[in-house]
């Protein structure tokens, strides 16, 4: 339901349905006029295109509907309002406005609201002008949108409530894994835009679940707050970082073309900065264009369990050296003749 896309196909093929159906019953039970059998058939034809439409072909409409859509779809029902022979059905048909107020705060920024709401006025008056008279279809037309001018308000701060907690990880503050698929996308096609290269860096806390077994999941929640907040204030800007585990996060930075994806002094840096004396395995992969960023973050992810991997036999191979004993519990050497032998 956050996808445009989908916004558009529910509000075409609704929107058309609903004005063929009021159309058709103005003046029940007398049968429709020319006027309105070809006004029924346009709008039934329009919900079939919209029905059969592509999701690709959606999300391109998506980005024009946003900007044009207010305008055509209040153009499209002031026409279906003057076509109307019945005040009641014209009053019906007003109330699709909203639906493109609703769309628009919904999908869009605010100045596309604020667009929706300019058109609405004179479309409300221009549709109702001929059948309440044109004082009332005035009156009428400002106080609906003053109605849905605080409604957007409400809205548009409760959408924004909403995407926060679902695309914000609520203990580290940084991205969820839901945020990041859906910022990612854009924050690729800007670093492109600009000759950038992206990479998809994969950092994962070593020996987290220890420590949590250890210091309790409050000091546990605590380091992983602590390492996301070391990480932000470390990573280049722009980039994104995201918690898509229990202490796995996963970065997107840009480089030049002529330079690493990702500079080794940089993956050695946010290996180190975990607080509490824990340290971090870290690996990067380039996100290729035209593959998806799944397929980045899983060769990312085999990086850093490499990465992981060679830590874990380096410590293998160099094991503390064993405390000396005191000097009453020395043994003397195999080779070494004890004295007065």
């Amino acid at each position: 339901m956050t996808d445009p896309a989908w916004g558009v196909r529910v509000l075409g093929v609704a929107g058309s349905i609903v004005i063929a159906v009021v159309l058709a019953l103005d003046g029940f039970p007398h049968p429709p006029d020319a006027k309105h059998l070809v006004s029924v058939v346009a709008c039934l034809a329009s919900a079939a295109v919209f029905s059969c439409l592509s999701p690709r072909t959606h999300r391109r409409i998506a980005a024009v509907m946003l900007p044009a859509g207010p305008a055509v779809g209040c153009t499209n029902i002031t026409i279906a309002m003057r076509v109307a022979d019945s005040p009641t059905t014209a009053m019906t048909l007003s109330l699709l406005y909203v639906w493109f107020v609703t769309f628009c705060d919904l999908y869009g920024r605010r100045w596309h609201s604020l667009l929706a709401l300019s058109v609405t006025a004179p479309g409300l008056a221009i549709g109702l002008w001929g059948q309440i008279g044109g004082l009332r279809a005035v009156i009428f037309a400002m106080s609906t949108v003053v109605v849905l001018s605080v409604s957007s308000v409400v809205l548009r701060a409760v959408c924004e409530q909403v995407r926060r907690a679902s695309t914000t990880d609520v203990l580290t503050g940084v991205l969820s894994r839901r945020g990041l698929a859906e910022q990612a996308p854009a924050f690729a096609a800007r670093a492109r835009s600009r000759g950038q290269r992206v990479a998809v860096v994969v950092l994962d806390l070593d020996g987290f679940k220890t420590f949590n077994d250890v210091h309790g999941h409050a000091a546990g929640d605590g380091l992983l707050t602590r390492a996301a907040a070391a990480w932000r204030a470390m990573l280049p800007v722009p980039s994104l970082l995201a918690r898509t585990g229990g202490d796995e996060f996963v970065a997107l930075v840009t480089s030049g073309r002529n330079r690493p994806a990702v500079d080794p002094a940089l993956l050695d840096a946010l290996r180190r900065a975990a607080p509490d004396g824990v340290r971090a395995s870290a690996g990067a992969a380039t996100w290729m264009y035209g593959t998806t960023l799944e397929t980045a973050t899983h060769e990312a992810d085999r990086s850093m369990y490499l990465d992981k991997g060679e830590r874990r036999r380096g410590e293998a191979r160099s094991p503390s050296p064993p405390e000396p004993r005191s000097g009453s519990e020395q043994q003397p050497h195999p080779e070494q003749p004890t004295a007065g032998v």
